[in-house]
């Protein structure tokens, strides 16, 4: 099973809202979290608490036995995926008080074109054309932590145009397409030495300036600038 990134709040989420207080704990929550980390997911503290207070949480936190892979911040891995540490954290579940829900009987299910090849019994003797399944997709792809990237189409061209979440995603791909050549010839992370992956978990054989350089020599190689200048 693949592991997940949780990104959990703290203040109402991990304990009782008494900020700049911290409330009494949400123990059953607390649980729930280190059960999950135990058995190989990650989680993130993701909180609008800075400096001494932000401290205070941590070490609350601590006490309470729950020690995060990360603060307010990316994982390195998912550094190193995008290309670069988004804003926005990235996480596949965020554990929040304040998520808000739609009512269900106005949420519609997404339509995707069916992939033909996973129908089994639910489209027996017909025609399938479409799946509120995204696994069952033929227009989109799976990619790390559960996530899911649609495939390259004729109106999305590589150009001056596109935008800079779509360069970032192009050269990502590029070079793991170098990352799994280097695989199949057996070439590990000892050949190449890094040291700005020194210390990073599960940083990739391609890191930081090795990544960057490669980055820029498919940018050239293309025609098109690594960054949209709009956008930057």
């Amino acid at each position: 099973m693949e592991s997940k990134i949780i990104a959990v709040d703290f203040d109402g989420t991990l304990c009782e809202n008494k900020w700049p207080e911290i409330g009494e704990a949400n123990k059953e929550m607390i649980t729930y979290l280190k059960d999950r980390q135990a058995n190989g997911d990650k989680l993130i503290l993701w909180t609008c608490r800075v400096d001494d207070m932000l401290k205070n949480a941590i070490d609350w936190s601590a006490e309470q036995g729950l020690i995060f892979d990360a603060i307010n911040e990316n994982l390195p891995e998912i550094v190193v995926s995008f290309g670069t540490d988004t804003r926005k954290i990235f996480a596949n579940e965020y554990v929040d008080d304040r998520n808000a829900w739609l009512p269900s009987e106005k949420v519609a299910d997404i339509l995707y074109f069916c992939d033909g090849k996973q129908c089994g019994e639910t489209c027996p003797s017909t025609e399938c054309k479409h799946t509120s399944d995204i696994s069952h997709a033929k227009n989109f792809i799976k990619g790390d932590y559960d996530s899911y990237w649609e495939k390259e189409n004729g109106s999305r061209q590589i150009n001056e145009d596109m935008t800079q979440s779509d360069r970032m995603e192009l050269w990502g791909r590029l070079i793991d397409v170098v990352e799994d050549w280097l695989a199949e010839k057996g070439i590990t992370e000892e050949d190449i030495p890094n040291e700005e992956r020194e210390g990073v978990e599960d940083a990739a054989i391609i890191f930081g300036d090795d990544y960057d350089y490669l980055a820029d020599r498919f940018a050239e190689v293309i025609g098109i600038s690594r960054d949209n200048l709009k956008e930057v």
